[in-house]
């Protein structure tokens, strides 16, 4: 049992270099950006989020925390609130005062969610979700203006703790694997129609364009719909392989398990499924910024591991056969 918790203490005090988490930072800047700055600069800011007693278009009996203090569900406010997020998004994006953008867009983010649940989505709990765990850690030390400034480079290589950038991943396992289970019907799951992408596309609230010209590639769309089920439904499996790859080279003897998933290469694996899918969305149907959102987290799965001796890790936990 001390063996297995000093394992997992090991796991949870491993660190490496900013670069991944830098990314994500970054990528859920503009996320963040977009999601504030679209409904303001089209112009109907005002009519989602303002009260109908100050012009907007509904009626509200419980106003969040955070626009009650900057004043109620007035114009001003609700301006103020969506200028608050492209500030904080902005400063995640240049690499500034890190730590405090990412609990200001959270807060802006849970705001925008709960004040009018006719439109938001399961995008914005997703968005602010990454920003929370950004809290957590330096998350400006490395392509930043913060680094710039402090070093006079824009890179840094100073270690930061793993454990932030496993979680993240662990956040987009687990959305994925709950949308898995909850797309459990006929029109998803095999030897049923497979036509919830079919369908899909062609609803006019989820479509860029007129998709009847896929009428004669209806099986195709099939597919689609199920190796998007699969993929989701596996992701959390991909996790676990994750988790063993990298136990191969870190923190214990591998064992054959470890060396055949290793050859299976559950990250690249989870990549090239999950990046493309995400970009089909894109091109197709309007979502929001939920593959924005998805693809920031994609980062974690590119990082590079500190210089460790094998030897070292292997002396320092033994294999229990040792």
């Amino acid at each position: 049992m001390k063996e297995y918790w000093l394992r997992w203490v090991a796991f949870c005090g491993e660190k490496e270099p900013p670069l991944a988490v830098a990314l994500v930072r970054i990528s859920i800047g503009c996320t963040l950006f977009f999601t504030c700055a679209s409904p303001y600069f089209a112009g109907v800011w005002s009519a989602i989020w303002v009260d109908q007693s100050h012009g907007g278009i509904r009626n509200y009996r419980n106003i969040p925390w955070f626009l009650e203090l900057l004043g109620g569900a007035t114009p001003e406010a609700v301006e103020s609130l969506l200028w608050i997020g492209m500030g904080s998004a902005m400063c995640l994006i240049i690499g500034l005062f890190g730590r405090l953008a990412a609990l200001l867009g959270m807060i802006v983010m849970n705001t925008i969610a709960w004040h009018n649940t006719m439109a938001t989505g399961g995008h914005d709990d997703l968005i602010a979700n990454i920003l929370w765990l950004l809290v957590f850690v330096p998350n400006d030390i490395t392509l930043s203006l913060r680094s710039k400034l402090q070093t006079g480079s824009w890179l840094s290589e100073t270690p930061i703790l793993s454990i932030i950038r496993r979680l993240l991943l662990v956040q987009l396992l687990i959305m994925y694997g709950s949308t898995g289970l909850q797309k459990v019907s006929v029109h998803w799951v095999p030897f049923g129609q497979l036509d919830a992408l079919w369908y899909i596309l062609q609803q006019p609230t989820w479509g860029w364009r007129d998709h009847a010209f896929l009428a004669p590639y209806f099986f195709w769309t099939q597919l689609g719909t199920l190796g998007t089920w699969l993929f989701e439904l596996g992701a959390p499996l991909l996790g676990i392989l994750m988790l063993l790859e990298h136990g191969t080279t870190r923190w214990y003897r591998p064992t054959w398990g470890q060396r055949i998933v290793a050859i299976i290469r559950p990250r690249i694996l989870f990549a090239v499924i999950g990046i493309p899918m995400h970009i089909g969305i894109l091109l197709t149907i309007d979502v929001g910024p939920f593959s924005y959102a998805a693809l920031s987290v994609y980062w974690t799965l590119w990082y590079r591991p500190l210089t460790i001796s094998t030897t070292e890790s292997v002396e320092k936990f033994p294999d229990e056969t040792s």
